[in-house]
Parts: C-alpha cells; structure tokens; sequence
C-alpha cells in the first residue's frame, strides 16, 4: 500500500505542474511560466530606486512595488528617468492591478520617452489590452513597438503579437509572424505554433492545421515541458483523426506518446479506440490492459474499465467480460466512496487546509508551485482539478491572498514596536532639553553680539579718521607706552647735555615704531575687516541655530504627537485592510470548495453512470450466458 500511495502522490504531483503548463491551447498566451523581463537603469543614483531593485533582482515583486510606491506618495524619484515608472507599470501589471497600470501607461505615453522606453511602455500596454480582452487595441499596440525593444522582451513579444492575430482571426499574419521566428530553441515559438494549428483546426483549415502539429509531433527536445508539449499535438492529431474514422493514421500518432508522460492515458485509451475502429478488439486490449493498470482516479482508466469487457464480448470470452464488468462495477463503487469522503473533507474546511504552503515568508511571493503533495484524503484528486483554468486562476489567488494576509500581519505586528522606538526618542529628547539652560546662552550671545557691534563700530572709526596707530598689535602698544614714560622722564633730568642724547635717541626710536605701525595699516586694516566678516558669518550661523534649537523646543511635543496620530492612523487602516483581506480569503477558500466540489459531484455522478452501463452490461450478459445453457 505505501509503495502504491507513493506511486499515486508522484503522479499527482506530476499532473499538478504539468497541467498548469499545458492546460488549453488558445488563451493568453499557451507558454511555459516566466517572470517578466524588466529592464532597468544601469546607475543607480535614488535610494529608494536601489531598494526597490534589491527585492526586484531576489524576485520579491511584491516588496519592490511597495517601495516604488512608497517613494511615488513620499519623495519622488527624479533622478533615474523613466526607469522606476516602467518598471511599476510591470509590477503593476504582473499582480493583475490593471487599472493603476493602465493609468501608469497612459501617463508615459504622454511623456518624452527614450526609443527603448518607448518601446518597452507599447509591449506593457499590449499585455494588459490582451488582458482585457482588448484585441485590436492589442495589435495596435503592438504596432507601435519599434526596433528598439530589449532582448529580454523580444520571443514574449513575437509570441503576444502571434496570440493577437490568433484572437483576430488573422491566421495568416499569425502565420507569416511565426515563420519570422529564426531562433526554434526558443520555447515560446511551438506555443505559439501548437496555438496556431489549433486555431487553424478550429477555423476548419484542417490541412494547415495538421501540417502543424505533425511538425510538432517530430519534435526532438530534452526538455520536460516540450516533451509534453509534443506528446499533446500528437494526442489532439491521434482523436482528430479518429472523429474522422481514420484509425490507421490515429494509431500512428497515438503509438508516438511517450508512456511515462503526462498524456499517456490518454494515449492509450485512444491507441484502443484505433484498434476497436478496425475490429482488432485483442490487439486493443494489449494498451487497455497496461491502462488498467494505472490508478482508477484517472477518466481514462475508468473509462476503459468499460472498453475491456466491451471488447471481450465482441471476442465471444463472455464469462471473463462478466468478471471484467463486475471488477468495473467494484472499482467504481470504492471510487465514489472516496469521492463522497473527499466531498466530506472539503465541507469540513480540510481541503483548504492542504493547499495551504507549510510556510509563509519573505520568499513567498516567488512564483511558487504545489511541488508536495499533502497528505490528505483529498490529495490525490489535486492534479486533476489543477486541469481546469478556473481552479488555476483561484488557487493563484488564494496564494497571494495569504502572501498579502503575512505581509500585513508583519506590518500590524512592527507597529508597537515601532510606538516603542518612538517613546523611547521622545523621553531621551525630552531628558536632553531639561538639560539645556537656552534662556542664560541666548544672553550670553547677545552680549556677545553688542561686543561685535561696538568692535565694528571702532573699525569704521580707526578708518575714517586715518587713525593708523589704533591697529597697532599689543607689543608695539605696550613700546609706544614705554617710550611715551621714558620722554616724560627725561624731561625732568636737569642736565641738559645728559637729556639732550637720550631724547634725542628715544625720539628716533619712537619714529621708527610709529613707521612700521604706519606702513603696515593698510594691510592691517584689510586683516581685521576680514576677520570680522569671519566674526560675523560665525554669529550669523550660531543665530540660526539658536533659532532652530529654540523652534524645535517648542515644537518637538507637537512633532511627536503627530507621529503618535499617524500610527494611530496606520493602525486603523491596517485593521481595516485586514478586515477586507480576510473576507476576500473567506470568499476565495469557499469559491475554491465550490469549484472542487462541483468538479467532484461531476466526477461521482459520472461514475454513477458508468455503474449503470456495467450492471445493465452484466445483466443483459448473464441473461445471454443463461439462454445459451
């Protein structure tokens, strides 16, 4: 039993990622999942800018849009061009916010874009038109694309431009776009080729439509997803020709599915089918019976669970088609007990359980796939409801949904913290300014300030009146006083012939001092008029810092109570945002119950069905097995 539940839970998991590749043909557009391409500036010189690019490079897309439009609603960014509203146009655009995007678009429309900018702006506007459906705004928008467009974009671009004429019913444009595609290592070229020779069946050109997916058919790759693609051209050939009657040409085509892969039941079943058209009823139990073998939650198995004994009455072995039909009827009754168990599981809310990752965290918003199969009663039934795109689409949504509910969660949860930083700043802040004796400085500097004025006052004196001995330094003062004593002193000497020499020499000496004061008063006086000016740049900035030390004292109070109202506000916000996201979720697991409970009630009335057929077949058998005894 384990090894056949671990046979099971593998298959599950390979049906899940491969129906989420090759789930239909024409839509928007059939291709293997990738991000999409941005291009950015190759300097950075805006801080948010490099922020938003750090959660970008790490696929964080969630993160990187927060901080584009945070820097949109605080501080612009002017200084990268154009770069950051491209690249929040295609966040915008990648999370399916399509009327911000549409809205970031228009707006660089109009603006004075480079040729590359230009070009990028036009491939972002035909996706959201493809988006809405908007077909021929699609193709003119892609019209407008130059040849200026990034390498990144240029196969999704041939792709969009091949899905547009598809939806246009411009076949042959489609077709002439798709064999300008040079490069047939490029994996959206045979997307876009098994779209078009689909879309060619379904226009009733079917020649042109199977030359296509011949092609497609031969196509040799070592890649999983264009295996898988080849093996369903072939599948969607193999029943074409069926429908026609063709058998031999639909067994050629059946014969080339690969057994291992993701359309091997399929294969088989419809290799029977091919044999049962021309009668070979035992050369179609040989897939049938390797088909049987397979896990009876798979249509195909359950619907050759019928064929079996079908064709072994058509081989007159009438007691082993009995025993078939009652082994038939036996599977499909353990079958629907599972269902109505499993029906049981998605009323009691366990279902949504197993969708849900094991953790949610930073790296969640990476595109993420359900690579483990939980174990749950309902898993086994996963891989075929990730085969309808409506499933798809809403698990999508419940995915980002509980990203969006750990995201804001994370927010509410930093509030308080963030409160607390904020007590603790303003009580360190306030502890500071009891500190501050403001009132005894500002006196301080206002003497200060008349001392500068006076000081300027004697300056402009000293020049007026030529006053050349006023500049002179404190040493050269000190020598104009000594010899003003010293002439006093010799004055009162009584011998002349004693007096006379001294004076004389004091004199000369006095004159050489006042000589020296006077040549050096022009560059004195320029030295102390600079050295006010330095004065008063000095005052001029100590005034403005008073003025500013002295403002925020006043205002620091009011300053943090705003902050305080603002988280109050943002705590508001949030539990309202948190409100909305929880219904939506609410919404979302119950539309993702409905959808897996009405695909199940499908599947067991299905069952139903094939019971009555059985027990009908077996009946009407063993009246022919009675009336022959």
């Amino acid at each position: 039993m384990a090894v056949l539940r671990e046979r099971i839970m593998t298959n599950a998991t390979k049906n899940i990622l491969l129906s989420i590749l090759l789930l239909s043909s024409i839509a928007l557009p059939l291709h293997a999942e990738k991000d999409p391409s941005i291009v950015t500036s190759k300097k950075v010189f805006n801080l948010d800018y490099g922020n938003s690019l750090y959660y970008l490079y790490q696929q964080k897309y969630f993160a990187a849009l927060t901080q584009l439009k945070i820097a949109k609603t605080i501080s612009p960014i002017k200084t990268q061009g154009f770069a950051p509203d491209i690249i929040y146009s295609g966040l915008a655009l990648r999370y399916g916010i399509n009327s911000l995007a549409s809205k970031q678009l228009l707006f660089l429309a109009k603006s004075d874009l480079s040729k590359v900018e230009h070009d990028q702006i036009w491939f972002y506007q035909a996706k959201l038109n493809l988006l809405n459906h908007q077909d021929v705004l699609a193709e003119t928008a892609l019209s407008q694309i130059g040849n200026n467009l990034p390498e990144a974009f240029l196969q999704e671009k041939n792709s969009l431009l091949i899905e547009t004429f598809i939806r246009l019913n411009k076949l042959d444009g489609a077709q002439k776009q798709l064999d300008s595609i040079n490069n047939n290592n490029d994996d959206f070229y045979y997307y876009s080729k098994y779209n078009l020779g689909v879309a060619y069946i379904r226009a009733g050109k079917i020649a042109q439509g199977t030359k296509i997916l011949t092609e497609l058919g031969e196509l040799q790759s070592d890649k999983n997803d264009l295996l898988a693609l080849k093996d369903k051209a072939n599948i969607a050939l193999g029943f074409s020709y069926l429908r026609e009657n063709k058998a031999q040409k639909a067994t050629d085509y059946f014969t080339k599915i690969r057994l291992n892969g993701p359309f091997s039941n399929k294969g088989l079943l419809g290799l029977g089918w091919s044999y049962v058209l021309t009668d070979k009823h035992k050369k179609a139990l040989t897939p049938w019976v390797e088909l049987k073998s397979r896990h009876t939650i798979e249509p195909a198995v359950q619907e050759v669970l019928l064929a079996i004994p079908n064709s072994l009455e058509k081989l007159d072995r009438f007691k082993a088609a009995a025993g078939q039909y009652e082994e038939a009827i036996d599977s499909y009754k353990k079958e629907v007990k599972k269902l109505k168990a499993t029906l049981r599981l998605i009323d009691s809310g366990e279902f949504i359980k197993s969708l849900k990752p094991t953790n949610i965290n930073d790296d969640s918003d990476y595109p993420w796939l359900l690579t483990d199969i939980p174990e749950t009663g309902s898993a086994v039934y996963l891989g075929q409801l990730f085969g309808t795109r409506a499933f798809q689409a809403g698990f999508e949504n419940y995915r980002t949904l509980l990203y969006l509910n750990f995201v804001i969660e994370g927010w509410k949860d930093s509030l308080p913290t963030y409160k607390k930083i904020l007590n603790i700043r303003q009580s360190v802040y306030s502890n500071r300014l009891k500190g501050i004796d403001l009132q005894t400085r500002i006196t301080k500097f206002k003497r200060l300030d008349k001392n500068f004025i006076k000081l300027t006052n004697k300056l402009d004196a000293i020049e007026k009146n030529n006053d050349d001995l006023a500049l002179a330094d404190s040493f050269e003062d000190q020598l104009l006083t000594r010899l003003n004593k010293l002439q006093t002193s010799i004055v009162d000497i009584q011998d002349p012939d004693e007096a006379l020499p001294l004076l004389e020499r004091t004199k000369r000496l006095r004159g050489i001092l006042t000589w020296d004061i006077k040549r050096d008063y022009i560059p004195r006086l320029w030295s102390s008029k600079q050295t006010l000016i330095k004065l008063q740049d000095t005052i001029n900035r100590t005034t403005d810092k008073k003025d500013s030390v002295k403002s925020s004292m006043s205002t620091a109070s009011v300053d943090f109570k705003h902050y305080s109202s603002r988280f109050t506000q943002a705590q508001t916000r949030l539990d309202a945002i948190d409100i909305k996201l929880q219904n939506l979720l609410n919404i979302q697991k119950n539309k993702l119950s409905s959808l897996a409970s009405t695909e199940l009630k499908r599947r067991q009335l299905l069952l139903s069905g094939y019971i009555d057929q059985a027990q009908y077949s077996l009946a009407r058998l063993f009246d022919k097995l009675s009336a022959e005894e």
